[in-house]
């Protein structure tokens, strides 16, 4: 339980900030398992170690999941 709670969550919106994609690109990614995500109640939350992931995608350092 430890390990979750120090663990950061970014939402869709704060995500879409940090990146620069649109709130519904998010969405998207995260509906298509594209992105992890959890949902919470009606909200998505976002592993912040996902930006990292997704910028080694677009490099094309890893491939998706």
């Amino acid at each position: 339980m430890e390990a979750l709670m120090a663990k950061r969550f970014m939402t869709i919106a704060e995500f879409s900030t940090e990146t620069g994609l649109p709130r519904p690109t998010v969405r998207n990614l995260v509906r298509d398992s594209k992105l992890r995500g959890t949902k919470v109640g009606r909200a998505w939350l976002i592993p912040a170690d996902e930006v990292d992931r997704l910028a080694a995608l677009a490099d094309g350092r890893i491939e998706s999941a």
